[in-house]
This record gives structure tokens, sequence and C-alpha cells, in this order.
């Protein structure tokens, strides 16, 4: 969390050392906080979790900032985006009650439905809807719509066998 607040730095960095520089930076940040993970993997570093948080927060710092910001500036880039976030954001709702339902079962010892439930939709579906839609509308904003409706096609089949399954009665039965 501490990289969130030192994002307003990065157009200053940016600016003084350039985008290339920028770049190498934070892919050299990010090569840093690979090796403290290495190092972190020995015996006789492995019990010392401060290590293992440094290097995470390290290394995802740099790779977030070395490959997020340096398309940020583009326009079109921009514009992609906020018409991205328009068409996903109504969906993202659907996407916490999949996580929600499918962490349920999971927790109560059955894995195997929500693993297929979400490689199904997520996956399966979603590539289905590409398949299908974007050579009929060439618009990538059917693309983006593929997001929200496999988040809800998941939501309610989770939600079913939330309801209908038998995975509580094999639960109590244990």
């Amino acid at each position: 969390i501490p990289g969130i607040f030192l994002v307003f730095l990065w157009p200053l960095v940016r600016k003084t050392i350039g985008k290339k520089g920028f770049f190498y930076l934070f892919l050299g940040i990010f090569t840093v906080g690979t090796l403290i993970l290495w190092v972190w993997s020995f015996p006789a570093f492995k019990n010392n979790i401060a290590l293992g948080y440094v290097g995470g927060f390290v290394k995802s710092w740099g790779i977030s900032a070395a490959t997020g910001y340096m398309w940020s500036l583009v326009p079109e880039v921009i514009s992609y985006g906020l018409y991205m976030m328009h068409v996903l954001l109504p969906g993202y709702i659907f996407l916490a009650i999949s996580h929600a339902l499918a962490g349920v079962i999971r927790g109560a010892g059955i894995t195997t439905v929500p693993m297929i439930v979400m490689v199904t939709c997520w996956c399966g579906l979603r590539m289905l809807w590409i398949f299908i839609s974007v050579p009929m509308f060439h618009d990538i904003g059917v693309v983006f719509l593929g997001w929200p409706i496999t988040w809800v096609a998941s939501a309610v089949w989770l939600f079913i066998y939330y309801k209908k399954g038998s995975w509580l009665k094999k639960q109590q039965n244990n």
C-alpha cells in the first residue's frame, strides 16, 4: 500500500529522467525486489516475514510502475480505459458475489465446483462471446461487455449451486 502514496512522484521522476530512464529505473526496482525474494527463499532467512513483505512490495511496485505508467499519457489509451471502465463498472458487484459464493463453497471443502464454474464462465463463455459477437459488431465495447456478462453468469450459476446443491448436506455429514 505505501507504493500508492508514491504514485504522485511518478510524473516528476519521468520528467526528470525521461520515459526510457523511468522504465529502466522501475525495472531495476523490480529486479531488486525479485532478488530480495530470492534471498528470502534461503532457509536462513525463511522466518523473516518482513523480508518477504519488503521484497513483494518492491517487486510489485517496480513492475507496475515500469509497465503501467509508461502508457498512461497516450490519449487513446486514456479514452479506451475510460470506455472500458464505463462498461465494466456496473458488473463488478457480480464479480464480488461470485468470489463470495465461491469462497463459501470452497470453505465447505468443495473446491472443484467453484473452479469449474469460474473457468467455464470466465474463460470458456467469454471466448465464446468474443468468437460470436465481435464478427457481428466489430466494436471493442462488445469485447469489454464480455467481462460483466460472464461475471453475471458465474454469480447466477454459483448462487443456484449455493441454494440447490447438496454441498451443505455433505459438509454437515462430515
